[in-house]
């Protein structure tokens, strides 16, 4: 790989989780990372993409009188790894925890709804834990050419743990309860920065004659005041809401906790409208689910 600073981020790709129907789901574009190669290296870089958010959305089915309805999500952890830069290579892992929602609603009878866990196996198996998130390994291969890279798990393996017993196999929209077929592709893009130019070389020169002297008084620079300019925090976790408030230099205010189908600490309501300017610092009040 060509020495220098490339930017990068996962561009999309695809998940597959079981042998039903969610196959194929897509993977939306990630938040932009960097990898400096350094000029003549010889061993494998280390880079780190940031956590990506993979929406499961909502699929039906009709089956011998029920339907059955399945919809969540799968969040994969920042991913870490090295590139060789001799041959392109990438050597990645992560980690995956999610969640699926599942609806059943008989023509006769009452219907059910369950929340299952993605992940490990819960240890020890009695624990009333959640499962531990799965690991992924996501080997691959980066072309400076093209810009893209590749990386692909499709053997990892997943827990799916109701918190009950479940009778059928394979279950409509999900497939087997073992969920075997699973994989995870992902497409990263890099675009390598152009290299700085290098410093002039300046000669200076004694001045012919001696230089005036300006009457004029110097102008006094007054820096402008830091304003909070108010960003979009509704959607986001309330880690990530607190980041964002600070890096638009306000802050998170009293935060309201409010049942919601939405995953825990999502971000359901602001005090203040995406956009809107205050002083530097002003507190948004935020309502997230629990």
């Amino acid at each position: 790989m060509p020495a220098g600073t490339w930017d990068g981020k996962i561009s999309g790709g695809t998940l597959t989780l079981g042998n039903g129907d969610l196959h194929g789901l897509a993977v939306p574009e990630g938040d932009a990372f960097t990898v400096t190669i350094p000029a003549a290296a010889s061993a494998p870089v280390a880079f780190s993409a940031p956590a990506t958010h993979v929406p499961i959305p909502l699929k039906t089915k009709d089956e011998s009188g029920t339907q059955w309805a399945a919809a969540g999500s799968l969040d994969i952890s920042p991913i870490t790894g090295t590139v060789d830069p001799a041959t392109g290579a990438i050597s990645a892992t992560a980690t995956a925890h999610g969640i699926l929602h599942l609806d059943l609603a008989p023509t006769t009878g009452p219907a059910s709804s369950l929340y299952c866990h993605l992940g490990n196996a819960p240890a020890p198996p009695s624990a009333p834990s959640a499962p531990a998130p799965f690991a992924l390994a996501l080997p691959g291969s980066w072309s400076s050419a093209t810009g893209t890279a590749t990386l692909a798990d499709t053997t990892f393996a997943v827990v799916m743990d109701c918190g009950v017993p479940i009778a059928i196999d394979p279950l409509p929209i999900i497939g087997n309860i073992a969920l075997p077929g699973n994989a995870l592709t992902l497409t990263a893009s890099f675009t390598r920065r152009a290299d700085p130019p290098p410093p002039a070389n300046t000669v200076t020169k004694p001045p012919a004659t001696a230089p005036k002297t300006s009457t004029n008084p110097p102008k006094t620079f007054v820096p402008k005041p830091v304003q909070c300019i108010v960003p979009k925090l509704k959607g986001l976790k309330l880690k990530q809401a607190r980041k964002a408030a600070k890096k638009a230099n306000c802050a998170v205010g009293k935060v309201k906790r409010k049942k919601s189908a939405k995953k825990a600490t999502t971000v359901l309501k602001q005090s203040s409208a995406s956009g809107t300017v205050l002083a530097q610092g002003a507190k948004i009040k935020l309502t997230v689910s629990k």
